[in-house]
């Protein structure tokens, strides 16, 4: 077995706690919502059930570590993947079409990749957003894009006239430089 897929053994087990890319992004989406005057419930890994994010609308944020995001975006477009202990992001569109976290010689991650979604109406009946990374990098630029009026701006100029009626599906790219993930680049988007 490699040392990652021992790490990722961990990090799915309930009590090895949070992951700090989750943490940036929850982190980043507090401040928004604190700014919005919205009321905020954190619940870590596997303290939320179905019913709680059937009672109230969410943000989800974790990919591999957060079974709900997996669960809630099931059949998207723009999807997490793993096998053998690599992980990526397809486009079941165009299933040759992937992305996945680079390392320089060193190990060093060099450039991440990651998914935030809106769902007004998403299998729990309650609009959903989810921010999520293949890695740490990838879930606080997928938070970025998320919470910066400027990034978000940005990665909706292209959006259709009425996007505020549709889901949305962004998958950002950030370069990394010493575990530091840079601004958010949107390499793929879907509205539907």
């Amino acid at each position: 077995m490699s040392y990652e897929g021992d790490i990722i053994k961990e990090f799915q087990h309930s009590e090895f706690g949070v992951a700090a890319g989750d943490a940036y992004a929850a982190f980043r989406i507090s401040a928004l919502l604190g700014k919005m005057e919205k009321a905020t419930e954190f619940r870590i890994g596997n303290e939320s059930s179905f019913d709680d994010l059937r009672n109230s609308p969410a943000v989800i944020i974790g990919a591999f570590s957060n079974r709900w995001t997996l669960e809630v975006t099931s059949g998207l477009r723009y999807a997490f993947n793993e096998k053998d202990y690599q992980f990526w992001i397809e486009d079941r569109d165009s299933p040759n079409k992937r992305w996945f976290t680079q390392f320089n010689q060193r190990g060093e991650i060099t450039e991440d990749f990651g998914i935030t979604n809106r769902l007004l109406n998403s299998k729990t009946g309650q609009l959903v957003v989810t921010v999520a990374g293949i890695r740490a990098a990838g879930s606080d630029a997928a938070a970025q894009l998320v919470s910066n009026p400027v990034y978000l701006r940005d990665a909706l100029r292209s959006a259709p006239a009425d996007w505020k009626n549709k889901n949305i599906e962004f998958v950002v790219k950030t370069d990394v430089v010493d575990s530091v993930a840079g601004p958010p680049q949107v390499v793929a988007e879907y509205f539907w």
